[in-house]
């Protein structure tokens, strides 16, 4: 496959989301191939996009995979977004200590913000299995200058886990 093949694909792929054309746009991302590394890119954003397809229809299993296809090396953001995600949808699966493993690797060096949120959701995630200073340490580091929304939740669910 050519570059300019995935990209014509992609697009295909994208308009048939929007005109609500779900299989067909399932069907078209997963003609994306990785195959020489000039497609390793658009490989990316393709796995990205039918992971959240994937786990929007709740098959979970095939969206984890399409999650795990997006490697940091092709596109670092969006490897923060897709292990993020595959956190939200292992938590969703009642799968706590993957969740765990996904969201410690969405790194601050990666995206500030995703990182902030993947601790967050990693503290209330700890917190529900009642492993509180591990939970504590997760909100601890979501620092004022990451980003305040974060850092407000994170401060709003540390002095809750104080209470406890």
């Amino acid at each position: 496959m050519k570059l300019e093949e995935a990209q014509a694909i992609f697009k295909q792929a994208s308009e048939a989301y929007k005109n609500d054309n779900i299989n067909h746009a399932i069907e078209l991302f997963s003609k994306i191939e990785k195959n020489f590394d000039g497609l390793n890119k658009i490989y990316a954003r393709a796995q990205f996009h039918l992971a959240n397809l994937m786990d929007d229809l709740k098959r979970y299993e095939e969206a984890e995979k399409a999650y795990n296809n997006v490697q940091k090396e092709d596109n670092v953001g969006l490897y923060a977004n897709a292990q993020f995600n595959l956190g939200v949808s292992l938590k969703q699966q009642d799968r706590l200590k993957e969740a765990e493993e996904a969201y410690n690797n969405v790194q601050k060096e990666y995206s500030i913000e995703l990182y902030a949120r993947a601790q967050c959701n990693l503290g209330f995630l700890l917190r529900k299995q009642n492993w509180l200073e591990e939970a504590e340490q997760a909100y601890q580091n979501v620092k004022r200058e990451d980003t305040a929304e974060q850092y407000a939740r994170a401060q709003f669910n540390l002095g809750s886990l104080r209470l406890c």
